[in-house]
């Protein structure tokens, strides 16, 4: 599993976050994607990669590119927690046991 993050950040900048665009869906019950396009310009040039299928909340494939302030982000990812004791996702039901 990858999880990488790299951020040219300017500190002198000021905060300023708008959101452009986004899209999502499912495509199971608990599988999910989303796609966003975000400004906030104090962060110039970045790439953020994250592969961590499994072990986190909300754990999934993500993909974050930064150019010029403009923050483009796509992620596949599952809807559920993760539950640490049982090394499993996390249920609420018997009838949703998946471990």
């Amino acid at each position: 599993m990858i999880n990488f993050n790299l951020v040219l950040h300017n500190m002198w900048c000021k905060e300023d976050f708008k959101s452009i665009w986004d899209k999502s869906g499912s495509f199971t019950k608990h599988k999910h994607w989303e796609l966003q396009l975000t400004r906030y310009k104090p962060e110039y040039i970045g790439l953020s990669v994250d592969t961590r299928w499994r072990g986190h909340d909300h754990a999934g494939i993500s993909v974050e590119l930064i150019l010029l302030g403009y923050h483009f982000d796509a992620r596949l990812y599952d809807s559920r927690h993760w539950d640490y004791t049982n090394n499993c996702w996390m249920t609420y039901t018997e009838e949703e046991k998946t471990c």
